[in-house]
């Protein structure tokens, strides 16, 4: 899994306003292989997180969400398929 930068280390980093977060999701490879924007699939948190940002950058005022990375549990690591 990729090292996660806190989102306010990106501010910094980059001295410009964060429009959003987009989590990390299966769904994004999910959509890949269905040739469908990953905008498109309904209900699932990355969907969200594509229009959250469409409506920030549109000049809508959106609570900042997704970011705080989930952590697995211990069971969730021991039983992971590989």
């Amino acid at each position: 899994m990729l090292a996660l930068i806190p989102f306010l280390g990106v501010l910094l980093v980059n001295a410009i306003p964060l429009i959003g977060v987009i989590p990390e999701s299966e769904t994004v490879l999910s959509a890949s292989n269905q040739g469908v924007p990953a905008i498109h699939m309904k209900g699932s948190d990355v969907s969200e997180a594509y229009k959250d940002v469409i409506r920030r950058f549109l000049g809508e005022s959106r609570e900042m969400r997704f970011t705080q990375a989930v952590r697995p549990t211990f069971f969730q690591r021991l039983f992971a398929r590989a």
